[in-house]
């Protein structure tokens, strides 16, 4: 079973996605807070430590960027998929840039939702068709400085953008999972990128991935 927390200062909102999350297999909400301070507080016991966090942008006291940048630092191992109104590509792009390993807008349908969740579980991340969109469009801006890579290095770049997992990309590039983990955050190290999505806006505006591919 998948814990599932969602922070969300709506109480109503927050309950209608508690009613779609508890229809979803294999997934069962843990507790629900209002804002990222709370959810702060809660998770500092052990026992509330969820699988995924489901994570509203807007929020008082403690919003979902503040949110997600402690979250990235003190909590990598827990995913997060940001929820808001506001469905903009700065919004979400920033999010994704802070470590988020996904978003989805609260517009959305119970069956993306679903499979967003799916997603994050079990691949590390979700990026709907907007998401895709916007990505594509920040990365043709201006490449960034060079930065020397190993060759190893330069390959994980080239699968990272794909759908594969990262122990379906240990499988392509001949390698142990932990020794990809390395390489991966190595990169992370060297380029200041915090997460996948990071990663795969460097190597496509650098050229170790091309769109049309």
């Amino acid at each position: 079973m998948n814990n599932i927390v969602i922070v969300d200062d709506h109480p109503l909102v927050a309950s209608a996605i508690r009613g779609m999350v508890d229809n979803f297999p294999k997934c069962s909400i843990l507790f629900e807070v209002r804002n990222g301070q709370e959810l702060l507080n809660r998770i500092a016991k052990p026992k509330n430590i969820p699988d995924l966090i489901l994570l509203d942008i807007s929020m008082p006291i403690l919003n979902g960027f503040e949110t997600m940048k402690i979250l990235h630092k003190e909590y990598p191992d827990i995913k997060v998929l940001g929820l808001s109104m506001n469905d903009d590509e700065e919004t979400f792009l920033k999010l994704l840039e802070l470590g988020a390993n996904g978003f989805i807008s609260k517009t959305a349908e119970e069956s993306e939702l679903h499979n967003a969740i799916n997603e994050v579980l079990k691949k590390g991340y979700y990026y709907s068709e907007n998401v895709t969109q916007a990505l594509f469009h920040s990365m043709q801006s201006k490449k960034e400085p060079a930065i020397f890579l190993s060759e190893r290095e330069k390959e994980l770049l080239s699968y990272i953008c794909t759908e594969m997992t990262y122990q379906e990309i240990a499988s392509q590039m001949f390698l142990s999972p932990k020794t990809v983990d390395g390489y991966r955050n190595s990169l992370f190290r060297k380029l200041d990128i915090k997460s996948r999505v990071g990663l795969a806006m460097y190597a496509v505006k650098n050229g170790y991935f091309s769109i049309d591919e």
